[in-house]
């Protein structure tokens, strides 16, 4: 078995890294990643979408991250811990991965949560809305997308609104 290990260069050259003022924003998007990368606590905004990462339990991501895109990713499962030391983060893309399962109030902690997109994840169900939306109202959710989402009749995208609980 081996282990991919990340070096502050090697993420330099293959991340692209943009400093504004106090900002710190790493552009990991379409590298291939299997892994998340260790980075430190400085980076505000993460782009990991369109990569092959497959499981993001018990992740470690920077603690001060306020955007966090994941899109396009291959992981099927959320369960508490995924995001739960990621108090400042407001953005959350989630699309067009492969969940299948998400636990039960796995975002309803992330309190300064502004919007999340969860869509166009074919294999997760309404059935899944109350896991989802559970505590979302602790938030300060303001755009919950969930475009694409099967129903037993199909792909829908229309929600009743006494589902979602916000």
């Amino acid at each position: 078995m081996t282990s991919v290990l990340y070096s502050a260069e090697s993420l330099r050259m293959d991340c692209k890294w943009t400093h504004v003022d106090l900002v710190v924003i790493v552009d990991c998007s379409r590298r291939g990643l299997r892994f998340i990368p260790r980075l430190n606590d400085s980076v505000i905004k993460l782009d990991l979408s369109h990569n092959e990462i497959a499981d993001v339990s018990g992740i470690s991501l920077p603690k001060n991250l306020k955007f966090l895109d994941f899109s396009w990713n291959k992981f099927k499962a959320l369960n508490g811990s995924s995001f739960a030391a990621l108090t400042e983060l407001r953005y959350l893309d989630i699309s067009h991965c492969k969940l299948r399962d998400v636990e039960k109030g796995v975002f309803g902690e992330l309190y300064n949560l502004q919007y999340l997109n969860i869509s166009y994840n074919r294999e997760l169900g309404f059935a899944s809305l109350p896991n989802i939306t559970f505590n979302l109202n602790q938030t300060k959710i303001a755009s919950l997308d969930l475009d694409g989402i099967n129903c037993a009749t199909g792909i829908g995208t229309i929600i009743k609104l006494s589902l979602i609980h916000i």
